[in-house]
């Protein structure tokens, strides 16, 4: 080589081996784009399993965010005198529209009170929209409370519910169910029938069903 002389030098550098390898997973995150209603679902499994004093699917509503109950709301009760008074976000609590299959379920004259209250065992799921929800939903101003009930099945199946009340509260009440296809037994601790007997109370016992 001489001054100033430009050298072409081939090198071959080999792959190394591969030592380590870093995973980075993350799970797609659910977010509503394409509107802005801001809504829950609750879910039929939810409405048959979550504890409610009184079976009445109500009662979960007043669960969501943005719910506000009137003080003489009471859960347990249902019909026309019985009343939904519940606020969502801030809107009045007569504001809200309540349907059953996409039939309007508001009583139109006092607009607080509904005219059907379906089984907890019949709602497949029910939604409600609370806020920011499209132009179809009108009728309201308040919160959209949408129900979907259960579909027929091809096979029979049923359900077993019991309401045990007495005129004194009691503090061992429990009862034990075992429903089979072709059988169901239902048990009531002795406890309860004999503490019934020795108060002289009556003990009443609300068996109900469906197929």
């Amino acid at each position: 080589m001489h001054v100033s002389d430009i050298a072409t030098v081939a090198i071959k550098l080999p792959v190394g081996v591969v030592v380590e390898t870093v995973t980075v997973e993350a799970s797609s995150v659910q977010v509503e784009t394409q509107t802005g209603t801001v809504s829950n679902i609750i879910n039929g499994e939810q409405v048959r399993e979550l504890p409610m004093n009184g079976r009445n699917f109500v009662q979960l509503t007043t669960l969501l965010p943005g719910a506000a109950v009137a003080e003489n709301f009471d859960a347990k009760n249902k019909g026309l005198l019985a009343g939904v008074d519940i606020s969502f976000s801030g809107a009045p609590a007569n504001a809200n529209q309540w349907r059953v299959d996409g039939a309007n379920n508001n009583d139109i004259g006092s607009q607080r009170t509904i005219l059907v209250y379906p089984s907890i065992d019949a709602i497949e799921e029910f939604k409600i929209l609370r806020n920011s929800y499209g132009p179809e939903f009108g009728g309201a101003g308040g919160a959209q409370i949408n129900i979907v009930t259960r579909a027929a099945e091809t096979t029979s199946t049923a359900a077993l519910f019991i309401l045990a009340a007495t005129t004194r509260s009691m503090r061992r009440t429990f009862c034990s169910v075992r429903l089979t296809r072709n059988s169901c037994c239902v048990a009531t601790t002795m406890a309860t029938r004999s503490a019934a007997r020795k108060e002289g109370k009556s003990l009443f016992l609300l068996v109900g069903g469906m197929e």
